[in-house]
């Protein structure tokens, strides 16, 4: 898939995204909620699940209803 615009994202999404589909490059399955909590420095998984939410709204990741379902749907450009 084609990669969107970075100026698509905020810079809190942007590192978001980095973050999940560098943890899951690296170990094969998805991060936690409270693993990307941790990589990207927030203060709570609501902040962490808002970044999600809207990175999924975008079309960067699908969000599934399990534990750690998460896929990256494309690249950044």
């Amino acid at each position: 898939m084609s990669g969107i615009p970075k100026e698509n994202l905020t810079k809190a999404q942007r590192a978001t995204y980095i973050a999940i589909a560098g943890f899951i490059e690296r170990m094969g399955w998805a991060p936690s909620v409270r693993e990307v909590v941790s990589m990207i420095g927030v203060g709570s998984t609501r902040t962490a699940w808002r970044y999600m939410h809207a990175l999924s709204k975008k079309g960067y990741i699908l969000i599934g209803g399990k534990h750690r379902q998460l896929r990256v749907l494309r690249g950044l450009s």
